[in-house]
């Protein structure tokens, strides 16, 4: 299957790493890679992979700041991501739980994640009385294994991502 395009980017689209001077209206900001080297023209895909910081602003200065902030509120990292190229480098603040939250969209096929430091809790003869997933399980209520159909999961969740 061909990658998934996003605002006509692919993973395997080619953006340039080279020196970026900004106009900040204050002042001129001009993004670094952490190894402080351009490497030139290279994939999205190597670009992430390496965290090119220079195609990374540059992406997302194509994109859009309000598109990235939108995504951002709608996977739960921020409420109201300001519209300043710097946070597409993370330099706002978030919580690690946000963040497990956003990453765990990506491994549930796009669907919403509210994380939770307590997934389930059972009396002392090991019976549920909170259970954190409120996806309905057909069939998880067998006493044991008589050859019956696997149980299946009802899954409701908001989809905030494309698979």
């Amino acid at each position: 299957m061909p990658p998934r395009s996003t605002n006509g980017y692919t993973p395997s689209t080619v953006v340039m790493d080279a020196p970026l001077e900004i106009d900040t209206g204050s002042g001129i900001w001009s993004p670094e890679n952490y190894s402080k080297k351009f490497y030139g023209p290279s994939t999205l895909r190597f670009g992430i992979e390496q965290s090119r910081n220079v195609m990374t602003v540059r992406l997302a200065q194509d994109v859009g700041m309000p598109l990235i902030g939108e995504y951002a509120k709608r996977m739960g990292i921020y409420d109201s991501l300001p519209p300043y190229l710097s946070f597409a480098l993370g330099a706002g603040e978030t919580t690690l739980l946000r963040m497990v939250g956003a990453y765990g969209m990506f491994d549930n096929g796009g669907r919403k994640i509210v994380p939770t430091l307590i997934d389930r809790i059972q009396d002392r003869y090991g019976r549920t009385i909170y259970k954190h997933d409120g996806r309905e399980c057909r069939g998880c209520d067998a006493d044991k294994w008589a050859n019956q159909n696997e149980p299946t999961l009802i899954d409701k969740r908001e989809r905030v991502l494309d698979r």
